[in-house]
């Protein structure tokens, strides 16, 4: 198993909520016109936060969500598939 640079991905996990801050604001006030662009925006960078956030609990050993209708053994494989597109050379 390849190592996982940790602190590399709490700073891109710091980018994306940055980010995420002004869309959810821009969203949550009264719109005045169509917001399709920012809503898939948000989208994509909560489930690349959430990406995130599962490759560094998986780092540490452990596991960022459960789901009730998941074996443990599919969250764990689950876990590491994730974990897998961020793993860098040692």
């Amino acid at each position: 198993m390849k190592k996982i640079d940790r602190d590399a991905r709490v700073r891109d996990l710091q980018a994306i909520e940055a980010e995420i801050r002004p869309i959810k604001r821009l969203l949550g006030a009264t719109w005045t016109r169509p917001m399709h662009e920012e809503q898939r925006r948000l989208v994509w960078l909560r489930a690349r936060a959430t990406e995130l956030c599962a490759t560094i609990a998986w780092s540490r050993g452990r596991l960022h969500f459960r789901r009730a209708d998941w074996t443990d053994e599919r969250l764990r494989a689950y876990h590491g598939e994730i974990a897998a597109r961020f793993e860098v050379s040692p």
